[in-house]
């Protein structure tokens, strides 16, 4: 099942980060799984849903990050486990 695909993401300390444009959000839900970053504050998880399987807080956001790595806000980053090239 293809959730997210973009030739514009942004990658950040090896993590890849896809725009939110290019997110399927009909299959996440909001955690309330949270954690914290240093450098980037507080991640928001989502769990992955597709019919009956579910992938626990497999996507994160940050939605208020380090002005230095502003270049992530709001974008999705998957669980490496997840992704296809």
């Amino acid at each position: 099942m293809l959730i997210a695909e973009s030739n514009k993401t942004v990658e950040d300390c090896g993590v890849i980060y896809f725009p939110p444009s290019s997110v399927k959000f009909e299959y996440l839900v909001e955690s309330d799984f949270r954690s914290s970053c240093l450098f980037k504050n507080t991640a928001t998880y989502y769990h992955i849903k597709v019919g009956e399987k579910e992938f626990k807080n497999a996507v994160w956001s940050y939605k208020d990050p380090d002005p230095e790595v502003d270049k992530i806000k709001g974008c999705l980053a998957f669980a490496d486990e997840l992704l296809e090239p």
